[in-house]
């Protein structure tokens, strides 16, 4: 890839104010930190970059006008909005919404203690046991694991092909490296406890990616199947929904709202 570079070297005074201060606006704090801490200036000093494709945008849950989603008390704004596109008008207004909605108290949680709940407690003992082993194996190695996993048997990209057979055996990789990850991780410290929770939540997500996948028996956009090479048309205008019920993933097409 051919190497760009920013060039603000004419960018006028107010600009580039206004530029700094949205960095910061924008969630970019470490960075504007960063600048600041060596000095560096965008009008004086060449800054490689490059832009990178956003896998989200236009496809996440769709919300309707108060940018609520199909979740009751679960609001999105930006670019997770699934049918809304994400730009920053759209992501403003949405976003205000969803700080009015949660502002008015209309969607918070019922009072009562969280951790008696037995869902939370299994979790609470589980994490807690991560702690207490005397040895095992660090988050790295499985947060590897995991994506050499998905990118082996359940690619996703142009020029990525998958099959029933392939995705077949990554799901069966997932449920193995499930298995050793919950009798081999050990957590020494807050840090390495939080990266191994988000392990666990991504083995759920891969799995979930991985049986959608096969559940949808064509070819659409990346997602490119060598054994249904066509589009379904039931796709056109409805998205696949999964839930678990159970240990039992269950299915359903929902249509597309507009908000």
């Amino acid at each position: 890839m051919e190497d760009q570079y920013i060039d603000c070297s004419q960018i006028a005074e107010e600009d580039y104010e206004c530029m700094m201060r949205d960095f910061v606006s924008e969630g970019l704090t470490s960075l504007r930190a960063y600048m600041d801490r060596h000095g560096l200036d965008l009008r004086r000093h060449a800054v490689e970059f490059v832009e990178y494709e956003c896998g989200l945008l236009g496809q996440g849950p769709e919300i309707d006008k108060r940018a609520e989603t199909t979740v009751p008390g679960l609001y999105a704004a930006g670019d997770m909005m699934g049918n809304v596109r994400g730009e920053v008008a759209a992501a403003s207004v949405f976003g205000w919404e969803c700080g009015k909605a949660v502002a008015s108290g209309g969607s918070a949680a019922p009072a009562g203690d969280i951790a008696s709940l037995e869902t939370v407690r299994r979790s609470m003992e589980f994490y807690s046991s991560l702690y207490e082993r005397g040895s095992g194996a660090p988050w790295r190695e499985a947060n590897a694991a995991l994506a050499q996993i998905m990118t082996d048997y359940i690619p996703v990209g142009e020029g990525r092909k998958r099959s029933g057979t392939m995705m077949t055996a990554g799901l069966n990789y997932l449920h193995d490296l499930r298995e050793r990850c919950t009798a081999e991780i050990k957590a020494g410290n807050a840090h390495e406890l939080m990266r191994a929770a988000e392990v666990f939540e991504l083995l759920d997500i891969g799995e979930s990616i991985a049986r959608c996948a096969l559940e949808r028996r064509e070819t659409r956009y990346n997602h490119i199947r060598t054994d249904f090479p066509f589009p379904d048309p039931k796709y056109m205008d409805s998205f696949l929904t999964v839930a678990k019920a159970g240990d039992e993933f269950v299915f359903a097409l929902r249509e597309r709202r507009q908000a």
